[in-house]
Order: structure tokens, then C-alpha cells, then sequence
């Protein structure tokens, strides 16, 4: 019964190669949603993860400053994406109307034939 069925899906693709995958993330904007946090020129290229020093109080406050940057970027996220999510809220209200009044229509129609 299921097996005479056919796979007309496309091969996969080839997983991307690290440097293509470097490439996308270098050549992506600034606003980028996905990108964001990837910014050398906040983190100063250091290598933060590892620091050489870390009681330095220059890496120390290094540190500190890309962590409040970066809080308060989630913040502006937070709030952007609470003020899309009402947006949607009351999209779907507002479809769900309509389609219920499209219902009615259909209906009122049918019943008059």
C-alpha cells in the first residue's frame, strides 16, 4: 500500500564548508538579528573566552563592558520582540474574525440557495 510510493524529494545538499560558513557570518549586516553578538569591534578582537590576564584590570573591565552591551541588547530584543508578538496576537484575533464572519457569509448564502 505505502511502498509503491515514489521520493520525489530533491538529493540534500552539501553541507557548507567553514570558510563559506565564516563568509556568511562576515558579510552579514549589523542588524542582523542572528549576527548581532558577533561584533570584533565591541569585543576589541580579543579572545575573551581565554583571556591571557584575567585579574587585569583592563580585561576586567573589557569583560564588563561587552556584558552590559550586550544586556542591554537583549533588552532592546526583549521589548522589539514582545511588541511583534502583540502584533501577531491581535493579527490572529483579527483573522479569526474574518474568517469566522466569512463563515457566516458562506452559510447565509447556502441557506438562501
Amino acid at each position: 500500500m505505502f511502498g509503491n510510493k515514489k521520493n520525489n524529494l530533491p538529493p540534500r545538499p552539501h553541507p557548507l564548508l567553514p570558510e563559506q560558513v565564516l563568509e556568511d557570518i562576515l558579510n552579514a549586516n549589523k542588524d542582523d538579528v542572528v549576527f548581532i553578538f558577533n561584533n570584533k569591534e565591541e569585543s576589541g578582537g580579543e579572545n575573551l573566552h581565554y583571556p591571557m590576564n584575567t585579574n587585569d584590570a583592563e580585561s576586567v573591565y573589557a569583560r564588563l563592558k561587552i556584558y552590559l552591551n550586550v544586556k542591554e541588547s537583549l533588552k532592546k530584543l526583549s521589548g522589539a520582540l514582545s511588541m511583534k508578538n502583540e502584533s501577531l496576537q491581535s493579527a490572529n484575533v483579527e483573522m479569526q474574525r474574518m474568517a469566522e464572519g466569512i463563515r457566516k457569509q458562506a452559510q447565509d448564502a447556502l441557506v438562501k440557495q
